[in-house]
């Protein structure tokens, strides 16, 4: 998604990571649907499954597609493609929310605390919690209803009881619940690093 001027952030799930000859991921862009992956299209490499996407002119829709690469350089099939549209409006230099977002955390790794940035289409009651890699769930905080709008919340790498958590990587999720009670969940990890 846009997340500025020029700025575009993606993420994806994760493809041959548990392949031993797995080296990379290599994003391509293009300025129409369908565009073909080939050098010309070419972006930029990825170790993980986050990248961003800086000189993403902002009166152009961009389409993106990805690709893992073991250490031989042999590519795999293409992912989906996804598309973000031209921003038309912008609030705090982010674009307008029209559904639940959740940004990449920053500082990340952090060791102390981090930011997590969200955007919410309406005012929403806020719920963040905490998953480990085996999926327990170790932190749960419950934020008072929040305005439409880009939101913080700083996470102090704590759990519930107030211990800090140890270094290693873990999930994020922000459920936003409306007037309705209808509720929309987004989730991205972080790593810990003390």
């Amino acid at each position: 998604m846009r997340t500025g001027d020029g700025v575009v952030d993606l993420d994806w799930s994760p493809s041959g990571v548990n392949e031993p000859d797995f080296k990379e991921y290599w994003v391509y862009r293009g300025e129409t649907a369908g565009f073909p992956v080939d050098p010309a299209h070419f972006l930029k490499t990825a170790p993980d499954t986050i990248a961003t996407d800086n000189s993403a002119d902002p009166d152009k829709e961009w389409h993106y597609k990805v690709g893992a690469v073991d250490v031989h350089g042999n590519p795999s099939g293409e992912s989906n493609e996804a598309w973000v549209q031209i921003v038309t409006t912008v609030e705090d230099g982010f674009p307008k929310v029209p559904s639940l977002v959740l940004l990449s955390n920053s500082p990340n790794p952090f060791g102390a605390r981090t930011d997590l940035r969200f955007g919410l289409p309406a005012t929403m009651g806020v719920t963040v919690e905490v998953f480990d890699v085996a999926g327990h769930r170790v932190v749960r905080r419950e934020l008072p209803p929040m305005a439409a709008g880009w939101q913080r919340f700083t996470f102090d790498g704590r759990d519930d009881a107030g211990a800090p958590l140890p270094s290693g990587l873990y999930f994020y999720r922000v459920t936003g619940t409306g007037p309705r009670g209808v509720a929309a969940t987004r989730t991205r990890k972080m790593i810990i690093a003390r």
